[in-house]
């Protein structure tokens, strides 16, 4: 079950960032200074197959592996980064987020389920 992660740094002069984490999903959210969401990014399949769907105001979104770096010959691990992924089904990701988010405050919860249901392909 998704829950709040407190003590998530900030970036003076930026937009606040909440964190939310379970074992499966991790949920940033940035909001503005009226408390709106700017962006959100919602990261699944986390220990597997990690994928992350990136939503931003301007109405873009993206959707993306992560290459967790691991895939090494030679040397150390490499730093996680976003590789283009475009395939994936938002119902699908929805009802997983919807089974993990009893405690997301509903109006950000609300507003990720509409975002992922309205996204085009």
């Amino acid at each position: 079950m998704l829950r709040e992660v407190k003590k998530t740094s900030q970036v003076p002069g930026k937009r606040l960032r909440r964190w939310f984490s379970d074992s499966e999903l991790d949920l940033i959210v940035w909001e503005d200074d009226d408390g709106n969401i700017s962006k959100f990014q919602l990261c699944y399949g986390k220990g597997k197959d990690e994928q992350a769907f990136t939503w931003r105001n301007s109405g873009s979104y993206t959707h993306d592996r992560i290459d967790d770096g691991e895939d090494v010959v030679l040397g150390h691990k490499n730093s996680p980064i976003l590789v283009p992924d475009g395939k994936f089904s938002p119902a699908a990701l929805v009802q997983i987020f919807i089974a993990r988010s009893h405690n997301v405050d509903s109006k950000i919860s609300e507003f990720i389920c509409e975002k992922l249901l309205n996204c085009r392909k």
